[in-house]
């Protein structure tokens, strides 16, 4: 994690961001991770209680997954004109395909934190955030040839399945 320096640096800040999300990507997946890259911007939103959380993020998903990706200098002026109300903007893999790594980048308002915290941030630079979401059997992995796993876990399919089967059936006995 680190303080954006200011509005001005952070498009530069952020580009030296992105080599070191593809850099932790690459030691804990076993994907291949091109360095061509497109964006998309979507904002956290608190989910409210009682809500599921685990269909909240399947929508948040789909929808992230519909968008079109472009170009970092394409979407850094939509970027810019939130700036001043993100509290925290975080760098994630959201679809790794051999010749294209999709990167979301993820805002959270200051809009969206309660009052009385607000105000005592509300001066405060925004933090930048790069990370990646570890699937629930990773940390199961007792040999060293199944370590890294695959960045595009989240998106479903077979492997997924299948690795989330034997976690099951690991803490069934």
């Amino acid at each position: 994690m680190a303080l954006t320096d200011s509005k001005e640096e952070f498009p530069n800040q952020l580009k030296k961001g992105i080599p070191g999300l593809l850099k932790m990507v690459r030691g804990t997946c076993w994907n291949q991770i091109s360095d061509n890259c497109e964006f998309i911007i979507s904002e956290i939103k608190n989910h409210e209680d009682g809500q599921d959380f685990d269909k909240v993020k399947k929508q948040f998903l789909k929808s992230n997954l519909q968008k079109k990706p472009k170009k970092l200098n394409d979407i850094l002026p939509e970027l810019m004109l939130g700036y001043d109300n993100f509290h925290d903007v975080d760098l994630e893999i959201l679809q790794a395909k051999r010749h294209k790594t999709i990167i979301n980048i993820k805002y959270y308002s200051k809009l969206s934190i309660n009052e009385e915290f607000r105000e005592s941030m509300k001066n405060e630079n925004t933090m930048l955030h790069c990370h990646i979401t570890i699937p629930p059997y990773a940390s199961s992995f007792s040999d060293s040839t199944h370590k890294k796993f695959d960045v595009n876990w989240h998106l479903g399919g077979w492997r997924y399945e299948w690795n989330m089967w034997l976690w099951k059936m690991k803490f069934r006995w």
